[in-house]
């Protein structure tokens, strides 16, 4: 058989998927998103437990547990004081 005539074949055509929506990255042991913080704190404040959160995100129950326990927003770290005074700077 030609191969010319397999491709053109109605039988043989490549069908193309359905587009769907772009799936959030695979999430890690505390590693959340701030929007996915932000949802977690939404959802608890109207009255969702836990469970039903990790149900609803996809998170899982220590990600939900951690980001209810902890400030939305990340606080940057203090770190080692500089040397250098203003002056020294300047």
């Amino acid at each position: 058989m030609d191969t010319a005539n397999l491709q053109n074949s109605p039988l043989i055509r490549p069908q193309t998927p359905p587009s769907l929506p772009p799936s959030p990255p695979p999430s890690t042991a505390n590693e959340t998103t701030r929007d996915q913080r932000i949802q977690v704190h939404t959802l608890r404040n109207i009255g969702f437990t836990y469970k039903q959160i990790h149900q609803q995100l996809g998170l899982t129950y220590d990600q939900v547990q951690y980001a209810v326990n902890h400030q939305v927003t990340l606080q940057k770290r203090k770190g080692r004081p500089s040397k250098l005074t203003l002056e020294d700077i300047n």
